[in-house]
């Protein structure tokens, strides 16, 4: 275990480089600080400052070295590096709220973008409009995105629930499904950590008012825990519940199973 101080700001997003000597952090403005990593230390060696508004978002291609930021200026841009400069392209996302987050395919040739607009873009590239965007469903505002496969991705927020979305080409984004399983309660086999719990996160203890779905709040991202960046088998979920999720993802057939853990806080 390693801890290093990036200056006094809260840091509100990262990525690393493929061979992990870089990383890209952003202290809760609109600018993105990249390191690299000299002896023991980190030394700064660029800023990006296209963006006018707090960036939320930040990914980091391996195999194209592309960085793809976005923030609440309803921006994003695909940061290409040239001469040792980064340079920036604007892409057209079309969007009129903030953007939440962002995640490239597992093939680099696109990337998908939330926002508290209440829809999942998948932008793309296109020689003559250069990054272009193809807007699709609303729900509520979604705050982290996954890829689990070069067609298949996972998204979830504010709703406390991941959906599954399918992108087979320009304009057909698609809507899948709700990656949960309806929660079932008994109120007589409730255990005095879980009647606490209830007291502490919803000021009540009684199960009645529980969402119907295993996250009990906003979930706040999602990561890979096995496979490949193009077949992802199982990924996790942590919420505003304190809870962490273990999902086992299937394409064919679709379906999703669940382990739920509850975390203690450290002191």
């Amino acid at each position: 275990m390693s801890l290093y101080s990036f200056g006094l700001e809260p840091l509100s997003c990262h990525a690393w480089n493929k061979n992990r000597t870089q990383i890209a952090v952003s202290p809760n403005s609109s600018v993105v600080i990249i390191y690299e990593k000299k002896g023991n230390e980190w030394a700064k060696i660029h800023e990006l400052t296209e963006h006018s508004g707090r960036i939320t978002g930040i990914d980091w291609a391996p195999d194209s070295n592309r960085i793809v930021t976005c923030a609440s200026d309803r921006n994003a841009y695909v940061w290409t590096l040239k001469d040792k400069v980064w340079k920036p392209t604007l892409v057209l996302v079309r969007i009129n709220r903030a953007a939440t987050c962002v995640k490239w395919s597992p093939l680099e040739n696109k990337f998908a973008l939330g926002s508290g607009a209440r829809l999942i873009s998948v932008c793309y590239f296109e020689k003559e409009n250069d990054w272009v965007t193809q807007l699709t469903t609303d729900r509520l505002p979604l705050v982290s995105v996954l890829y689990v496969s070069p067609t298949e991705m996972v998204a979830a927020g504010h709703d406390c629930c991941p959906f599954q979305f399918s992108y087979k080409g320009p304009g057909s984004l698609k809507f899948v499904k709700k990656l949960d399983i309806p929660k079932q309660t008994s109120r007589g086999s409730m255990s005095a950590m879980q009647h606490f719990r209830n007291l502490d996160k919803k000021a009540t203890d009684d199960e009645s008012n529980e969402l119907g779905c295993l996250h009990q709040n906003s979930i706040t991202q999602l990561c890979m825990v096995s496979g490949t960046k193009t077949h992802v088998d199982k990924y996790s979920s942590v919420g505003l519940d304190g809870a962490m999720v273990l999902w086992d993802f299937k394409v064919l057939p679709t379906y999703t199973t669940y382990t739920k853990v509850y975390g203690h806080p450290v002191k």
